[in-house]
């Protein structure tokens, strides 16, 4: 299980790298608007992502 959850975890950052590499400009002003939301409304957004990637998680395995 570890070595899938660093495994998850080392392609996360690469995408996240490849996003900055590619589209810095469009990835900063995403930033910004996010930092402008609501705390409580990110945190919302956040627990979808952790729901929506945990269901996709239990299919593929």
């Amino acid at each position: 299980m570890w070595h899938e959850l660093g495994l998850a975890a080392g392609l996360m950052v690469a995408v996240e790298g490849l996003l900055l590499f590619a589209v810095p400009g469009p990835w900063q002003a995403a930033m910004r608007n996010a930092s402008n939301l609501d705390p409580r409304r990110l945190r919302w957004i956040g627990g979808g992502m952790i729901m929506v990637g945990l269901m996709l998680l239990r299919i593929l395995r």
